[in-house]
């Protein structure tokens, strides 16, 4: 990993370290510019004002096929940081990737807390900090970002706006799937909940996904003031 972990990640500084995150600062940018960004350091263990979004995807595999500029760690949320100054290369999977280049604003920072990048990854000390306090950032994120990926299945090609709305629909059904208390094996059996061929097969995509597959679903979106799930168009 071309990076300087000492520039990028340096002690994190409260006197309680267990109550201390770090926050990716993206910096604003039209989709097909290069993805700038700084961290900084939050402390939850105590009322702040600083909102922040937290981002709950699947990893995928480890394979680090995309790069970010990553800039030294800041001390504060200032309104418009700069991309002047010392930035390096953060590899970045490809999932992440696609995730970031979809979630950043044009024309202001937004505040994202990613435990790929928050979290120093080579530090097993803070890794085993940090990780006990996963509920508590969820739960302190204004929201959360579900990153369910890019459209996948050929159906999803046809027709942009049929997608939108089958993907609309297939999302207001969730809910009434956890009130039937259904499972993924029963969803071909849903007559009562008048769902089109269009929609299910749209449901079956989703549930199919890798991030329905993780330990942490539930904390992830139980626990955050607000949740929601994005599905967006492939990006090669």
């Amino acid at each position: 990993m071309d990076v300087s972990q000492a520039f990028l990640y340096g002690p994190l500084p409260y006197p309680n370290p267990k109550c201390t995150i770090r926050i990716l600062i993206v910096l604003p940018g039209t989709f097909e510019r290069e993805i700038y960004c700084h961290l900084s350091y939050l402390n939850i263990g105590s009322y702040n004002d600083v909102d922040f979004e937290a981002l709950s995807y699947a990893w995928g595999e480890p394979r680090f096929t995309h790069s970010i500029k990553l800039g030294k760690q800041m001390l504060d949320f200032p309104e418009s940081a700069s991309k002047n100054g010392e930035f390096h290369d953060f590899p970045v999977t490809h999932t992440l990737y696609c995730a970031l280049k979809q979630l950043r604003f044009e024309t202001k920072p937004r505040r994202l807390w990613i435990d790929a990048v928050c979290i120093d990854q080579n530090n097993i000390e803070e890794r085993n900090q940090q990780v006990p306090i996963m509920g508590k950032v969820y739960s302190s994120a204004i929201s959360v970002l579900v990153w369910l990926g890019d459209y996948t299945e050929p159906m999803f090609q046809d027709s942009t706006k049929l997608c939108e709305k089958s993907v609309s629909a297939a999302f207001k059904y969730v809910a009434k799937l956890s009130s039937y208390g259904l499972n993924l094996a029963e969803l071909p059996l849903l007559p009562s909940l008048h769902v089109s061929n269009l929609v299910l097969e749209v449901l079956m995509d989703i549930y199919r996904r890798p991030w329905f597959q993780r330990l942490w679903v539930l904390q992830e979106v139980i626990l955050p003031q607000s949740c929601y799930c994005i599905l967006r168009e492939r990006i090669r």
